[in-house]
Parts: C-alpha cells; sequence; structure tokens
C-alpha cells in the first residue's frame, strides 16, 4: 500500500490542478512505509486525502490519522457492495468543499500601480475567451482570463470578468477548474 500512495502523491504533486485529491481505497492491512510523513507531504503539496477500508481486520486507527493530517476524512465498510457509494459520496464532498473557496488572480507579469496582493478574494468569474488580438493581464487560478486590454481604434478597451457582487448564477463560473482526483 505504501508505494503505491508515494506513486499517486508524486503524480498528483506534479498534476496542474486547482484541487488536487486522493482516494485511498484499501482493506486496510498497510506495508511498511512513514504514513505520517507521507500524509504531512501531502498537505505541503496542497493535496487532500479521503481513506475508504473495505475489511474487517483493517487498521482503521492508521488510516483515520493519515486522512486527518491531510485534511480528509477516512471510512470503512464490510460490504464491498457499499463502496460505489461511498467513492461517490467522497468525490461530492470534495467538489462541494472547492465550489466555495474563494481565490486570488494572479498575473503572469507585473502591472504598474495593481498591487494584486491587496485585491479582495474573488468567488466567482464570467468563463470567456479573450480576443485574438486582446492580452490577458489578470487570470483565474484554471487559468480563465480576468483581465484583458486590446487596441480599438485610437483607444484602449479592459474587459474585467469577475463577479464584482460574487452573485453565484447559472451565468458565473463558480471556479469548477480542473480537479485531479487519483
Amino acid at each position: 500500500m505504501y508505494q503505491g500512495v508515494v506513486r499517486a502523491v508524486l503524480a498528483l504533486e506534479q498534476t496542474v490542478a486547482d484541487r488536487r485529491h486522493l482516494i485511498l481505497l484499501t482493506d486496510g492491512i498497510p506495508s511498511p512505509g512513514d504514513y505520517r510523513e507521507i500524509a504531512g507531504r501531502m498537505v505541503a503539496g496542497g493535496i487532500t486525502l479521503s481513506t475508504v477500508s473495505i475489511s474487517e481486520g483493517a487498521e482503521q486507527d492508521m488510516l483515520q490519522e493519515m486522512a486527518a493530517i491531510a485534511r480528509g476524512r477516512h471510512q470503512h465498510c464490510n460490504d464491498p457492495s457499499d463502496v460505489p457509494r461511498i467513492l461517490g459520496q467522497e468525490t461530492r464532498v470534495v467538489a462541494a468543499a472547492e465550489s466555495h473557496r474563494e481565490f486570488r488572480p494572479f498575473a503572469l507579469r507585473t502591472l504598474p500601480g495593481l498591487d494584486i496582493a491587496s485585491t479582495p478574494p474573488l468567488l466567482a468569474y464570467a468563463r470567456t475567451n479573450p480576443k485574438p488580438d486582446a492580452e490577458p493581464l489578470l487570470f483565474a487560478v484554471a487559468g480563465h482570463p480576468l483581465l484583458c486590454w486590446w487596441r480599438h481604434g485610437a483607444g484602449v478597451t479592459l474587459a474585467l470578468t469577475s463577479d464584482l457582487e460574487n452573485r453565484r448564477s447559472d451565468r458565473v463560473h463558480r471556479r469548477s477548474g480542473r480537479t485531479a482526483v487519483a
């Protein structure tokens, strides 16, 4: 089990995603390894963990501790037919937590007079694609443009796609960017 967890964490560390979550489905009988260390590595890498055990002999204490360290949950079942329901439930919990997180925009280059660190967090934005001649200046974490500019005639046009009132409507993208689950 330990080597499988290490490989999954390595893959998630190298994945570009807004949210990285590992669901560990196991009989709960671990092979030797430093499970506390790997759970701490998950936290440092922004990876959360759900553990699911499916055996009467499962080391549930160790799995609960790993999940707690890596900001996740542990569930146990004795009936294999419960596994799909539990996996679906864990996926919904992670997705729901993701849709309510605040985020800050990021800039690829410094913009004179704009201090990104002092901007308020955003909860939503309109998902758009920039015009072919537009230059994106600010991005959401999913890589969608938040602020673009382009020349129009003798002037300059700016487009800001933030939902300034943080309304959550069908027209507003609620940070449902890429999510990696291993």
